[in-house]
Formats: structure tokens, C-alpha cells, sequence
């Protein structure tokens, strides 16, 4: 069995995210920097129960969380439908840039991500 730290390059998804934070810097107005670091907070836990609950369900990784793979999975739709909500009514012009970091979020984790090919 796989853990995180031998499926995702953690030190290239933090510094890809790095790029998502410097986007939000760019393009939201100041008075919104919290919502939006809030927001891509959300997608980051979001990811992080993603890789957990996916690597459990495959065998790949096991859940070293104490919180069962269920909770996990139904956690993350929560949290990132409550993000996408909050960051989409506080900031109705700018839904394009949340869309865009939220899929920007998407290709980094991808790009993170070690293959990895179970043996059977």
C-alpha cells in the first residue's frame, strides 16, 4: 500500500498552488483575499479527501485518517459545494475566476499525482 507522500509530489503541488494564490492576487480586489484563500482552501481539503477516498476505494492507498472513507466522501461534495456557493454569492462578476482557479486547482493535482500501477 501507497500513502499520499508516495502518490502526490507534495512540493510541486505547493508550489503550483503558489500560482493559484498569485492569480488571486492578480485578479480579485483586495477586500476579497480572505474569501478567496478561503475558497481555495476548500479546494484543497476537497482534493486532499479526493486522493484519500479514491486510494482507499482502489486499494492503492489506505485511509490513515481517523475519519471513516464515507465521511470522507461525502464530506468533500460538502465542502466544495459550500465553497463554490460562498465564493459565487459574495462575488456574482467574478465567477469565471472562480471556475478558472477551481479547474487550474484540477490540473495541478493531476500534474502532482505519481502514477502508480497496482500489481495484482
Amino acid at each position: 500500500m501507497h500513502s499520499i507522500k508516495n502518490s502526490l509530489d507534495i512540493s510541486q503541488y505547493l508550489l503550483l498552488t503558489m500560482l493559484s494564490i498569485s492569480g488571486i492576487l492578480l485578479f480579485i480586489d483586495p477586500q476579497h483575499y480572505l474569501l478567496m484563500l478561503g475558497f481555495l482552501s476548500a479546494i484543497i481539503l476537497n482534493q486532499y479527501f479526493l486522493f484519500v477516498v479514491v486510494g482507499e476505494m482502489t486499494g492503492i492507498a489506505k485511509n490513515t485518517t481517523h475519519i471513516p472513507t464515507w465521511i470522507l466522501a461525502i464530506s468533500k461534495f460538502i465542502i466544495l459545494i459550500i465553497g463554490i456557493l460562498v465564493a459565487v454569492h459574495k462575488l456574482p462578476d467574478r465567477v469565471h475566476i472562480i471556475v478558472g482557479i477551481y479547474i487550474f486547482q484540477l490540473i495541478i493535482l493531476t500534474l502532482s499525482t505519481k502514477r502508480i500501477v497496482k500489481k495484482i
